[in-house]
């Protein structure tokens, strides 16, 4: 199984918190993990993080790249950059594009397409499923 974590997201519905240069998924609530690192951690006791796929606009790269490389160093990890932002329809077609064309994934292979801000509880219940 894949997994596509959408990480765009420019987080106006958490204003003042989440600002445009800082949006929700790279705030942490008190526990010093930010909502993307758990979204990631969540999916690392399912999957390989190689078989991660993290879509986010260049804007954000480097916030991703910073926030992911403190869970796992390895270079396993998979970072896309949209083109040009476009909200979440044209972000998972992207990713998908980029998984059959670039690296290939059998067609058959399940994707799971997760948000990068969501709180997720009881997180057991949720990988159950």
């Amino acid at each position: 199984m894949k997994v596509v974590i959408v990480a765009g997201g420019s987080g106006t519905r958490l204003w003042p918190f989440s600002r445009h240069s800082f949006p929700k998924q790279f705030l942490h609530f008190g526990d010093g993990q930010s909502l993307l690192q758990k979204t990631v951690r969540r999916f690392i006791s399912t999957v390989d993080p190689s078989e991660m796929l993290i879509v986010t606009n260049q804007s954000y790269f480097h916030l991703v790249k910073a926030q992911i490389t403190a869970i796992d160093p390895r270079p396993e990890h998979q970072i896309l950059v949209e083109p040009e932002k476009k909200n979440t329809a044209p972000a998972i077609c992207l990713a998908l594009k980029y998984l059959q064309d670039v690296l290939q994934v059998d067609p058959s292979e399940c994707v799971l397409i997760s948000s990068s801000d969501h709180i997720i509880s009881p997180e057991h219940r949720f990988l159950e499923a």
